[in-house]
């Protein structure tokens, strides 16, 4: 019997049924950890040269600082400040490393950004461009259209004057040479212009 009560399990068995070193139905074995930062495998040994390097870099410079700040007295002192530097240097070097590693990946990732940024600015550019076009096609069509509009309003009205004044001269005509004029005024004899006047 095991101390749990449940049958005893051979010597050296985890409690999950598992051996030491074996891998698990996962494939990881038990000595498998998972990493905090998101790294990919490859680029594992990149990440680590960095920030060992940051680290030692930061290591040095706290100790020059320490052991050149006369307010520091004895070597306790001095090493409490290099290890009170040590824990905000040792997570931005780990933050600044992680960056440098997927420094690929974020400038794709921005790149795509900018790409489309570019795009969507270049689509209301043409946008823009195509309204202001529409908006002059049409004021210039109005424009057109009143045109000729006034072109045939003052073609009919020349015709009408014309059609008056040579009425005129047979009228003035007639009346000299003392003849009777019964010819109707222009218009008076248009049946358009007389059905319009009926009620």
């Amino acid at each position: 019997m095991g101390q749990d009560g449940g049958p005893a399990r051979p010597e050296g068995e985890l409690p999950d049924g598992g051996l030491p070193g074996e891998e698990r139905g996962d494939g990881r074995g038990d000595d498998e950890r998972e990493s905090i930062w998101s790294i990919p495998a490859s680029l594992k040994k990149l990440y680590f040269g960095l920030f060992t390097a940051q680290i030692i870099v930061a290591a040095v410079w706290l100790a020059q600082a320490a052991l050149s700040d006369e307010s520091l007295v004895g070597i306790q002192a001095k090493v409490l400040s290099v290890w009170q530097g040590m824990a905000p240097a040792a997570i931005t070097s780990a933050a600044f490393a992680l960056i440098l590693t997927d420094a690929w990946k974020t400038s794709m990732v921005i790149g795509t950004w900018l790409e489309d940024e570019l795009k969507k600015r270049r689509e209301r550019r043409e946008r823009r461009i195509v309204a202001v076009a529409s908006e002059k096609a049409a004021e210039v069509a109005r424009e057109k259209a009143l045109a000729e509009a006034q072109v045939a309003v003052e073609a009919a009205r020349a015709e009408e004057r014309r059609k008056w004044q040579e009425w005129n001269r047979r009228r003035e005509a007639a009346a000299a040479a003392g003849e009777e004029f019964t010819e109707l005024p222009p218009g008076d004899g248009d049946p358009e212009s007389q059905n319009s006047e009926q009620p």
